[in-house]
């Protein structure tokens, strides 16, 4: 016997005791149906019916009547009482076998016997046995008593004067055919639930893989959209979701989510390559790079796009790029250094002797004001080059920002910038150096003081701290009053020694980008709906981390 047998004959898998659960209830079926039938014969008709007897006697009535009640009967109580393990017991169906067996004796022996006909029903009987047993020496077993019922009617026939010898030979016909039916259905039921087995092992294992699919994708931080032919997106995971900024089952145009995007999708579409770029949803969030694949659908021409969130990989090229440099630079910076000081110290002495012209004094000066700022370029640059990882602590970002602009204010001994918190509920918590933000704030500071404008109360601007619950995100906005950066310069501000100062080295919002780089935090420069001058820096809440 095999494994596949085994199984069949020891533990039956859910969806085979259905099967035979089924089976049974249309064979229950059918056996409420004859027993109404064979009742209704019996009391509709104008005389008594022998119904294949020689002779309608009471005893044979008798015996119709009594194996019609017991298939009634029986019937009636498995369709009342279906519950429980009662129901579904081997046991149970036996039983029920059993009683159609001697029933169907009954019938046949009241009627005549094998001439009435009533003894074909042996088939109905043994053929559903085959298939709602599962274990086979049952069903043989209900064919054999099935068998020698039959025989033992034919017997008592001929006993009784009622019929020859050869009233055996029929008998004998149909209990080979029981057998043989009993046989070749009981084959085709192992076979059947075998497939049965199979197709439920595969159903679950279909499930569960599907089941994992789905807590793949819900999990993925690739967002996956789907794009129809008519150019309307949708997104499949949380990711998508969070990366387009789009609601649960939200359907949008490619150009009203993202031109860039768009333009991307059509390119693809019309050479099937595409050199992924990155892109933005809006201004200020995070870069995205996407990537398509073909899908076919029904004969439709649909596509799936996986978007990524680019900033990682940007700051993981930054890094490697600001290592390199670094290096360099550190070198550069102390090699110039010395003839720099040379310069300077020879610049001052110069300035110092009383034989120089008013005019070699203004060299003089010209000489030693360049050399500090020189060197104040080479500090900025070794700034750079002896970055460290940074140090990340967890603190609440309101109170900090309190107190660190308190310092900075008596610093300058000025009440120039307001804090305005348009934080709900409770006060955001974010992981960032400390260190590296107050660098980057008093940076921003500086440049809002050195070029913004006081208004009506004397300030010089202010902080908003904003909270983007939504995407788990917090803005800290620095806003001056001035007239801002001009347009053609805003894609340019945080190019190393881009400036538009003659006093600036070009290199402090270049290293204030850096500094939120590294730290998961992104610098940006926009106007307000004031249309205001403003650096915002957005950083992840650790409630989003976590």
């Amino acid at each position: 016997m095999t494994k596949t047998d085994d199984m069949m004959n020891d533990e039956q898998p859910p969806a085979i005791d259905n099967q035979r659960q089924r089976v049974f209830i249309i064979y229950n079926g059918y056996r409420l149906v004859l027993g109404v039938v064979l009742l209704a014969l019996q009391t509709f008709q104008s005389s008594k019916l022998s119904l294949g007897a020689t002779s309608s006697s009471s005893q044979s009535i008798e015996l119709f009547n009594l194996g019609t009640l017991l298939i009634l009967v029986s019937g009636l109580i498995f369709l009342f009482n279906r519950s429980g393990e009662e129901r579904d017991s081997e046991t149970r169906f036996l039983m029920i076998f059993l009683i159609d067996v001697v029933a169907i004796t009954l019938l046949s022996h009241g009627s005549g016997g094998l001439i009435s006909g009533f003894a074909v029903l042996f088939v109905v009987t043994v053929a559903s046995a085959a298939m709602v047993l599962s274990t086979q020496i049952l069903a043989t077993l209900i064919a054999a008593i099935s068998v020698i019922s039959v025989l033992l009617d034919a017997t008592a026939i001929i006993n009784r004067g009622a019929a020859d010898l050869e009233t055996l030979i029929p008998a004998a016909i149909l209990g080979s055919l029981l057998f043989i039916i009993s046989w070749l259905i009981q084959i085709l039921s192992m076979r059947l639930s075998t497939a049965v087995a199979v197709v439920d092992t595969m159903g679950s294992q279909v499930a569960a893989l599907q089941a994992l699919s789905d807590q793949i994708v819900s999990h993925l931080q690739t967002g996956i959209l789907r794009i129809d032919s008519d150019g309307q997106i949708r997104p499949i995971n949380p990711a998508a979701r969070r990366l387009l900024e789009m609601d649960h089952g939200d359907s949008r145009g490619l150009y009203e989510v993202s031109p860039d995007l768009a333009q991307q999708y059509l390119q693809w579409h019309a050479e099937t390559t595409h050199r992924p770029a990155p892109f933005r949803i809006r201004q200020g969030g995070p870069a995205l790079i996407a990537t398509f694949a073909a899908l076919n659908i029904d004969g439709d021409r649909e596509t799936l796009a996986f978007v990524e969130d680019y900033t990682p990989v940007t700051q993981f090229a930054q890094s490697l790029k600001i290592n390199s440099l670094g290096r360099l630079t550190a070198s550069i910076a102390h090699e110039v250094r010395n003839p720099l000081a040379s310069i300077s110290h020879a610049s001052q002495l110069l300035q110092e002797s009383e034989s120089l012209s008013q005019a070699d004094q203004e060299l003089c000066h010209i000489l030693v004001s360049n050399s500090i700022r020189v060197n104040s370029i080479i500090e900025d640059v070794l700034q750079i080059s002896r970055r460290e990882p940074p140090a990340f602590q967890t603190f609440a970002l309101s109170d900090w920002l309190t107190s660190f602009l308190r310092e900075y204010l008596d610093s300058r001994d000025a009440v120039e910038f307001s804090i305005n918190s348009l934080l709900t509920g409770d006060d955001l918590t974010v992981r960032f150096d400390p260190s590296h933000l107050k660098r980057v704030l008093t940076n921003l500071l500086d440049n809002a003081i050195r070029h913004g404008l006081p208004n009506a109360d004397g300030q010089r601007g202010r902080i908003d701290l904003i909270a983007d619950r939504a995407r788990s995100r917090c803005h800290v906005d620095v806003i001056d009053f001035g007239p801002g950066v001009p347009e053609q310069n805003e894609n340019r501000l945080f190019e190393p020694f881009f400036t538009t100062s003659k006093e600036g080295t070009g290199l402090g919002l270049y290293l204030c980008k850096e500094l939120c780089e590294i730290n998961g935090a992104e610098l940006i420069y926009c106007r307000t709906a004031l249309d205001e001058s403003c650096f915002r820096l957005s950083a992840f809440t650790e409630e989003a981390r976590s």
